[in-house]
């Protein structure tokens, strides 16, 4: 079974980013919190084990070492919903994708 949502969001990489610790702990908590809301909002809870994507949506690629990076808080707070550690690769398996298109990020759970 295949469970999708997707939001509106601007996900950037932080590697480049110039900001001050404090406002880059900020964002990351309010992604990880959204990203746990919006799948406990729009899909059912899957039983591990489950492969999730993560897809981010945007008007130019990232580096493929700059998306896993961008997408570290929602992936935490993917993990948060899934009731599991993020680095457990026996219960969750992670893959990141890339589209063109508006900025939006997709979260997809394959169980």
């Amino acid at each position: 079974m295949i469970q999708s949502c997707t939001w509106r969001a601007r996900l950037s990489s932080s590697l480049n980013a110039r900001v001050h610790w404090r406002v880059r702990a900020k964002t990351a908590k309010a992604e990880r919190e959204q990203a746990r809301l919006m799948c406990h909002a729009l899909m059912i809870l899957p039983a591990p084990p489950c492969v999730v994507r993560l897809t981010r949506v945007g008007p130019r690629q990232l580096d493929d070492d700059n998306v896993a990076t961008a997408f570290k808080s929602i992936r935490d707070g993917v993990a948060d919903w899934l009731g599991v550690d993020d680095g457990d690769t026996i219960k969750v398996r992670w893959e990141y994708a890339q589209e063109r298109g508006a900025y939006a990020i997709r979260v997809e759970v394959m169980s």
